[in-house]
């Protein structure tokens, strides 16, 4: 059986694709270029590079600018948009009936309690969806496949490849 925490690869396709969240703010309300250049190459990261550019605007008009980690707001808003694109892809899929999960707890330090009322639970992968599961702001929850193995594997390796 497969293993499954959407936000988590998230973060390891961020990585893997050569996102640098230290140099990608440029000071003047956008992205450095070379950054620019890493997150446009890749039709995955499309929602989150818009994500990260509202998050740039919200967070550079803050009167408390100075002391506002930018790199964490952008990992944790690009890392979030892409868990939340992993889901959609999943659950919208052309199989996505036959895709069954369990639901597993979260890896956050904090658990919600909406969430952690469904660990442990089998459902379809839309349902999971619908639940928050990888949708939910910060959510870190992961599913482990009961039914459609293969296409999950077919979708993840997709994503992977950025597409």
């Amino acid at each position: 059986m497969i293993t499954v925490f959407p936000y988590l690869i998230a973060q390891n396709l961020l990585e893997l694709f050569g996102v640098d969240f230290q140099r990608i703010y440029n000071e003047r309300g956008g992205m450095q270029r070379e950054q620019l250049k890493v997150i446009s190459k890749y039709k995955v990261l499309t929602g989150a590079k818009s994500n990260a550019y509202k998050t740039i605007r919200r967070l550079d008009k803050s009167k408390n600018k100075q002391s506002i980690d930018f790199a964490a707001n952008l990992k944790n808003t690009m890392a979030g948009t892409i868990s939340n694109e992993v889901m959609d892809s999943l659950a919208n899929s052309k199989k996505a009936d036959e895709i069954m999960v369990k639901w597993l707890p979260s890896s956050a330090t904090e658990h919600r309690v909406n969430h952690a009322l469904q660990y442990g639970k089998t459902m379809s992968i839309k349902k999971a969806r619908k639940l928050g599961l990888g949708v939910d702001y910060g959510c870190q929850c992961g599913m482990q496949i009961i039914s459609g193995d293969k296409h999950i594997q077919n979708e993840l390796k997709k994503i992977n490849r950025g597409k």
